[in-house]
């Protein structure tokens, strides 16, 4: 007997799982947007939650799977879901990461790193072997 007090019928598991992978995919969606949203209405704080802002954005970097698992499972909540959380990224960070196309002096200089280096910028610079010319 399962929890809900009926038993577990070996066909209805692939359904069980199904539901289990969509509702955690919808759930993951509502944590990242909510977060988003408090983080925007609050402000820029100092100290541990500048460690979290710098890690905002790769917890967009499920979004494109969570479409294609919306597409595989037939869950057109979940496929919308991911697909706006792809749209609150480029919204959110748009500016940042999807620049347009630099004119052709600049083309050498426009160089978007992202790391998790927390130590001096001259040496990160000299870690990472990246020079600004």
């Amino acid at each position: 007997m399962s929890y809900l007090r009926t038993p577990l019928d070996p066909c209805r598991l692939p359904q069980l799982f199904r539901r289990l992978l969509i509702a955690t995919g919808l759930s993951y969606v509502a944590a990242v947007l909510g977060y988003g949203g408090v983080r925007r209405a609050v402000g820029p704080r100092a100290g541990w939650t500048e460690l979290f802002d710098d890690v905002e954005p790769w917890s967009y970097l499920p979004a494109p799977a969570l479409i294609g698992l919306g597409v595989v499972l037939r869950s057109r909540g979940l496929a919308f879901a991911g697909a706006a959380l792809v749209a609150v990224f480029g919204l959110r960070w748009g500016r940042r990461y999807l620049r347009s196309t630099p004119d052709a002096a600049r083309a050498m200089s426009d160089l978007t790193v992202m790391t998790y280096n927390t130590v001096r910028s001259d040496m990160a610079r000299a870690a990472s072997g990246v020079e600004r010319r």
